[in-house]
């Protein structure tokens, strides 16, 4: 599973069934980072590590372009216990301001993604704050959607309303050869309030051997 935006330890503390692989966006480790979480006990942790969207990725804390704040991508390596199979987890978070730092950030992805995991199964989350897919989306191949008509950013706004063409703004990409059978916007408040101003995606995801 993976956040965007984290600030503290509020969430981690109540998984716990899962461990957590954070870096933070600036040098000074604080403020908000983009955690991946998962189960220990179906999963090993093979290797993990973070990158930077900027002319320097392996520079803690730096940006470029028309970045207004330091954006990163924490990436993951897990083996699956029961099958062996091998795969990997890129949780990325793009700025929102800065078109030309939204599109370097994109082809670095895709770069790492090919640096990294090579031929392996690969699943991209993040907030891209962007409409453009940048591998094959999840919710594009998916054999069935849920809440598709409302956006994923919902900014506090209570209730969601359905619309013709909902924008969503958060993506799940996945490598080709991996099937996605469900896509699911989650739509879930808490008396009429929303525990964050991104609404969570859920997908099923299909690795041939998995």
């Amino acid at each position: 599973m993976a956040s965007d935006e984290r600030h503290g330890r509020s969430l981690e503390e109540r998984l716990c069934v899962g461990r957590l692989l954070n870096s933070w966006a600036n040098k000074k480790r604080e403020g908000h980072y983009n955690p991946i979480f998962y189960r220990w006990k179906r999963f090993e942790l093979l290797r993990w590590g973070s990158f930077w969207y900027s002319k320097t990725p392996w520079m803690a804390g730096s940006k470029s372009w028309d970045s207004y704040s330091p954006r990163m991508c924490v990436w993951t390596e897990f083996r699956d216990k029961k099958s062996g199979i091998r795969f990997y987890h890129f949780n990325s978070h793009f700025g929102h301001l800065g078109e030309t730092a939204r599109r370097k950030s994109a082809y670095l992805l895709l770069q790492k993604v090919k640096d990294i995991a090579h031929s392996m199964p690969v699943f991209c989350t993040g907030d891209f704050n962007a409409l453009d897919g940048l591998l094959d989306d999840s919710y594009n191949i998916a054999a069935k959607r849920i809440n598709a008509d409302m956006r994923s950013y919902n900014g506090y706004t209570y209730p969601l309303k359905q619309m013709d063409n909902a924008q969503h703004i958060d993506h799940l990409f996945v490598t080709k050869g991996t099937s996605v059978p469900y896509w699911r916007l989650v739509t879930t408040s808490y008396d009429g309030r929303y525990p964050s101003d991104h609404c969570p995606i859920v997908v099923e995801w299909t690795v041939p051997g998995l």
